[in-house]
């Protein structure tokens, strides 16, 4: 694991996340955030971004991340790991497809690789990004099995 600024306000962007404290995650962002989930959609500004994870945990009341590797790269912090929770009942039904199912597991949570670019401190952009291996490629991650 780095030990640098960087790396040290993006596990405590992981840690507030961990601990559900929604001001606590907007404290550490800059006025510009943006977050950009798997799919490329991208949402800017703190206020924005409060009222995203505080419906974000609305869904999943117990979301936490757990990291398993870090890197850093030119200012860019790079996070491998899983993230975890438990659909809340009003996640249920706010997911719940025409069909009436809900997405599959593996889509709401599991294996990810978060990236953060950090500017004066707070970070600036976080990145959702799926963990495969052309992401791994990309970004310099050790393969499946050889992070240690």
């Amino acid at each position: 694991m780095g030990n640098s600024d960087a790396v040290s306000v993006a596990l405590a962007f992981v840690e507030r996340i961990n601990a559900g404290d929604v001001d606590g995650i907007a404290a550490l962002l800059t006025d510009n955030h943006e977050f950009i989930d798997t799919g490329g959609a991208s949402f800017r500004g703190r206020e924005a971004l409060r009222e995203g994870w505080r419906g974000y945990f609305a869904l999943f009341p117990d979301y936490r991340i757990d990291i398993e590797w870090v890197g850093e790269d030119g200012g860019a912090v790079m996070l491998l790991g899983r993230s975890s929770g438990t659909l809340s009942a009003h996640g249920r039904e706010a997911l719940r497809r025409p069909d009436g199912g809900l997405p599959p597991q593996d889509e709401l949570q599991g294996p990810a690789i978060w990236t953060a670019r950090i500017a004066n401190s707070l970070v600036a952009q976080w990145r959702v990004n799926a963990d495969m291996p052309e992401t791994r490629i990309t970004l310099g991650i050790p393969a499946e099995g050889e992070v240690t």
